[in-house]
């Protein structure tokens, strides 16, 4: 079983990813702001959903932004999905047994 990034590395590769998407110096990027105040049109964030998916190895939906507007609420539902996931991969390798 792989170790999965924290939430805090998550939030940094996300500034990373968006701080490319649109064409803007990471220091500029403020994790509480929303997407929309970058002009992230439908092509960034199908930029940025591809490149976090393949780095964190599950499927993201281009239309994260609409239920997650903001890069740290982002990084937080993603960091409990990654950690669920490790919950039922264990569990069904009978490592955790559910109670």
């Amino acid at each position: 079983m792989s170790i999965n990034p924290t939430q805090e590395e998550i939030t940094h590769k996300l500034i990373e990813i968006l701080s490319a998407a649109i064409s803007r110096p990471v220091s500029e990027i403020d994790i509480n702001a929303s997407f929309s105040k970058y002009g992230m049109d439908s092509m960034a964030f199908v930029a940025v959903s591809a490149e976090l998916a393949d780095w964190l190895d599950m499927e993201i939906e281009p239309s994260f932004g609409w239920d997650y507007p903001n890069i740290a609420l982002f990084s937080a539902y993603l960091a409990t999905e990654l950690e669920g996931r490790d919950s039922t991969a264990a569990s069904a390798q009978g490592i955790v047994q559910s109670r």
